[in-house]
């Protein structure tokens, strides 16, 4: 399991962390909060190692290099938790997620807003 979990407030990543369901997860929770902490972990996690979990609240690291790494990447806003995946399939967009994508930029754009609001 590799996934990377962004959070718009940090009550909510506390919160998610401090879940009991979550606590049981066979892999360690990374709580990565700080913005250098982060770049150096995008560039250097290998993607051979075993099974991470990281919580962070740096939207800005919301990348598709983190598919290149092998993680999952999930979204928490104040409507719930979507999960981004490569191609078409995305539960908040219609929009086909490639490599080349600014994912940061489609979310600050609204692009993966909630389908309950366009209702």
């Amino acid at each position: 399991m590799r996934e990377i979990h962004f959070f718009e407030s940090e009550e909510d990543e506390k919160d998610w962390v401090m879940d009991p369901f979550v606590l049981d997860l066979p892999d360690p929770i990374w709580v990565m909060n700080d913005y250098a902490l982060m770049s150096s972990v995008l560039k250097n996690v290998p993607q051979e190692s075993r099974g991470i979990v990281i919580a962070t609240i740096q939207m800005c690291y919301l990348d598709t290099r983190w598919f290149e790494k092998g993680f999952r990447i999930f979204v928490h806003d104040h409507t719930g938790t979507f999960e981004i995946v490569l191609g078409e399939g995305n539960e908040r967009t219609d929009r086909e997620i490639r490599y080349a994508n600014s994912l940061y930029n489609l979310w600050l754009g609204g692009e993966f807003g909630s389908k309950e609001k366009e209702e």
